[in-house]
């Protein structure tokens, strides 16, 4: 190839290209003049979630974060008799016994989970429904108090949570038909099925986030969220070494929700802590409301605040 006389050559450009950057940066490492940061990606996961704390028990310097959660809910949950609180590795699993507490689908204009807790909920985790575009509208099944709002989807969500008098059950979408349960919803995927992890190793190549999540276990449910963003996989293996280690018969645990969504509120004797955006509008939430005693058991006392 030739080159028209006059016509820069291709290593002379190159030079200059080079050096207009580099005597760029020459002037501003002698000026020291600081590189504007780097802002991450619009979608990136979320390093840290705000939690909520009724009455404020930290110093005004701090607001809560990942590292205070295990302490802050164990406070609010002191005061929720029977409801036990599980340390797993990255995880906080609350124990809730089907027979002082009941399950319910809430999904309600401006459901938020301040909002429920006020509105007389023990525990709250979720949200259903996630999408970036329409988290506020269904993306399958939610059937509440016997009415379908909306059908089962064939795509996406592989598992139906139902609630009724025996607590929470998890199934296939395959596996549901409408008098199953009071209330329904479509959420996932099934992180542990029939004991087993169900999520293959290879989940570890996509991102981390954030989790809420429940579980359903012989005589007690589980409501859940990571304190860090993690995989499913690595999340199923903590959580299995936790049942193994607290004799916990626990068969399903669902994935509720990731990232910024993720929420779970406990509201206890005077204290309420809220792991997540306490005041952003949320499409559903599952609720646990304490139970009044049964008046048959001795040394049954009220959780109710």
């Amino acid at each position: 190839m030739k080159w028209r006389r006059g016509a820069a050559h291709p290593a002379q450009v190159s030079r200059r290209l080079w050096a207009r950057p580099t005597a760029l940066a020459l002037v501003c490492a002698l000026a020291a003049c600081d590189a504007p940061e780097e802002a991450p990606p619009r979608n990136a996961p979320a390093q840290a979630l705000p939690s909520t704390t009724l009455p404020a028990q930290l110093p005004a310097d701090r607001t809560g974060e990942p590292r205070d959660w295990p302490t802050l809910a164990e406070a609010a949950a002191e005061g929720l008799q029977g409801a036990i609180l599980h340390r797993a590795e990255g995880a906080l699993a609350l124990e809730l016994p089907h027979d002082r507490f009941a399950a319910k689908l809430l999904t309600a204009p401006g459901l938020t989970g301040r909002g429920a807790l006020e509105d007389g909920m023990a525990v709250v985790v979720g949200s259903g429904f996630v999408a970036e575009l329409r988290s506020l509208q269904p993306l399958g099944l939610l059937q509440v108090d016997g009415t379908i709002a909306s059908a089962v989807s064939m795509h996406g969500y592989t598992r139906i949570l139902g609630m009724r008098s025996g607590g929470l059950a998890a199934i296939g979408r395959g596996d549901y038909h409408r008098g199953l349960f009071e209330s329904a919803l479509q959420a996932g995927p099934g992180i542990i099925e029939r004991g087993q992890i169900a999520i293959r190793p290879r989940e570890r190549n996509l991102p981390a986030y954030f989790r809420a999540f429940v579980g359903v276990c012989a005589n007690a449910s589980i409501a859940g969220v990571t304190t860090a963003p993690m995989h499913l996989y690595d999340l199923g293996l903590s959580l299995l070494g936790l049942f193994e280690a607290a004799a916990l018969d626990c068969s399903e645990v669902v994935n509720l929700a990731g990232d910024r969504e993720a929420l779970l509120g406990i509201r206890g004797v005077g204290r309420t802590f809220i792991a997540g955006h306490a005041d952003t509008g949320k499409a559903t939430l599952i609720g646990f409301g304490a139970l009044p005693p049964n008046p048959g058991a001795e040394g049954f006392p009220s959780a109710t605040p």
